[in-house]
């Protein structure tokens, strides 16, 4: 029925009103509502597969940011690399509740 990602489950497979709830997130962009202040059907599911996916990619990100500081250790500070690296840093910050 589903695909088990941890705590958070997409239920492939399945039309989204058939779905057992997650989380039910308001919009607070006027455009998206349909006459309510929930998101469609289709960000809803986006979210999910984003939520789904969400431990490889921090997982990624940090194998990432190991190899981006051996790659750019001398660089100038002003260097793509160096860049990505501070950009790669920021996104693990926040995603450990580091930083807002």
């Amino acid at each position: 029925m589903g695909a088990d990602n941890g705590l958070w489950i997409v239920q492939a497979g399945l039309p989204t009103y058939e779905w057992d709830d997650i989380a039910i997130v308001m919009n607070s962009d006027p455009s998206e509502v349909h006459g309510r202040n929930f998101i469609t059907k289709k960000m809803q599911r986006t979210h999910a597969n984003l939520i789904a996916a969400a431990p490889e990619m921090y997982e990624a990100l940090q194998n990432a940011v190991i190899t981006l500081e051996q790659v750019c250790e001398g660089q100038h500070e002003d260097n793509v690399c160096c860049h990505h690296l501070r950009d790669a840093r920021a996104a693990l910050a926040k995603a450990e509740g580091k930083t807002s």
